[in-house]
């Protein structure tokens, strides 16, 4: 993690400061976070905002209870091409969140399965794996609130939540195996795609979300709100 100085910051030179009494805020919102995108997934150690492009994870899970895939050392491009068409700012219902696109982002790394369920075959299996997922669309949403920090008031982030739906996805798992029956798991997999893709669906929003919150929370919990949004 970086250490951020606890005085207040200013606002990126990158981000564009926009008014509550702009009667186009959410465009004045929109058009500051086109730009701004690009330099906050490098990172920005001023405000504590680790780089999240490329994306890593040294260790972690995908799937439920019905399938769970242990995965290590996955990199992935997540943030890469990723394009902000809408940003909604309500600052009385106290309420923020984005929509956003990404053509394509792949994740590539280590897995294993014990013993876990697709479809309608028991699997397991362990070796380097790459998913792409194709036509992406993330919704997030946050309700925030007030606190005083000194002198100034800042944005708290709530109660948050992130959306991730895919057109098409495409696995490769090597050496995952159906036990007791020789049929080829990549290829089932890829026909049913929806049936993985549902099983680690949570897990990807969950760690899509965590890279985002980085992102929002270096923003808001370093510089006041009016120096974000004027009144």
């Amino acid at each position: 993690m970086f250490l951020v100085d606890v005085y207040s910051l200013e606002l990126p030179t990158y981000i564009r400061q926009c008014s509550l009494s702009d009667p186009e805020l959410n465009k004045c919102s929109l058009e500051s976070a086109i730009n701004a995108v690009p330099h906050l997934i490098k990172g920005d150690k001023d405000y504590g905002i680790p780089a999240v492009q490329p994306l890593t994870l040294a260790k972690g899970k995908f799937g439920g209870d019905e399938l769970t895939i242990d995965v290590l050392k996955v990199t992935g491009d997540a943030f890469k091409d990723v394009k902000v068409h809408d940003v909604q700012f309500d600052y009385e219902a106290k309420q923020m969140g984005f929509d956003a696109t990404i053509d394509k982002f792949t994740l590539s790394g280590r897995y294993s399965i014990t013993n876990g369920v697709i479809g309608e075959y028991r699997t397991h299996g362990n070796g380097d794996f790459n998913i792409t997922l194709v036509g992406n669309t993330l919704n997030f949403q946050t309700e925030i609130n007030m606190y005083q920090k000194g002198k100034e008031s800042y944005v708290r982030i709530t109660d948050s939540n992130l959306r991730l739906d895919t057109e098409t996805a495409h696995f490769f798992f090597e050496n995952l195996q159906a036990r007791g029956d020789p049929i080829d798991m990549n290829e089932y997999i890829n026909e049913n795609w929806e049936l993985l893709f549902e099983e680690i669906k949570p897990s990807l929003e969950e760690y899509l979300m965590k890279y985002v919150r980085y992102v929002v929370d270096g923003i808001t919990n370093n510089v006041p709100f009016n120096k974000i949004y004027a009144p």
